[in-house]
């Protein structure tokens, strides 16, 4: 007999996904990393619960569900889906409460390069903080995985951190992670 825990399933009506047996904080990172759009045709569920339901202002419902051991979801139809024509204000609203940003953001212009293996990219930062930079121009496609983010203020003194691009932005890639150091 295995430890029990919760357990959830999330699907995805307008991108044809599937994920079973997500933790509590799988759940969350995946719904972290969703446009507003793939929010508005997710669907969440778990044992106990009467179907499928959707991952919209009232996601944190899905915290206080009763504990199981393993999980058969069931089944959903893909076909369902409206199209999405108009995402609702109030999803961004609650998804800002519930994930509310680590660090302070500070609008700062400073010359940045981004390097990969191969290429060379300049900009100015939007903004900076502790866990990231927001760039000016979009980053290139071809900028992909970790990059030398080499920061340069006005100072004869420039920072290298490593960074990588915080997938599944709208309008372009303006947004880079900080690696965590390993000090």
């Amino acid at each position: 007999m295995g430890t029990e825990r919760t357990l959830y399933c999330m699907a995805n009506l307008s991108d044809r996904w599937l994920l079973r047996n997500l933790t509590q904080s799988e759940a969350r990172a995946v719904f972290a990393v969703l446009t507003p759009a793939q929010r508005f045709t997710t669907r969440l569920w778990s044992e106990g619960w009467e179907g499928w339901l959707p991952v919209d202002a009232l996601v944190c419902e899905f915290l206080y569900s009763r504990r199981i051991e393993d999980q058969v979801p069931p089944a959903i139809s893909f076909e369902e889906t409206n199209e999405v024509t108009q995402v609702q204000s109030s999803m961004r609203k609650s998804a800002k409460k519930i994930f509310e940003r680590k660090h302070q953001r500070y609008l700062v212009q400073i010359p940045v390069i981004v390097r990969n293996s191969t290429e060379q990219f300049t900009t100015l930062t939007e903004d900076i903080s502790e866990g990231g930079i927001r760039l000016q121009d979009a980053l290139p496609d071809q900028f992909a995985g970790y990059c030398q983010v080499i920061l340069q203020p006005k100072s004869n003194h420039s920072f290298e951190v490593l960074a990588s691009p915080v997938e599944d932005q709208n309008n372009g890639r303006h947004h880079m992670e900080f690696a965590d150091s390993e000090e």
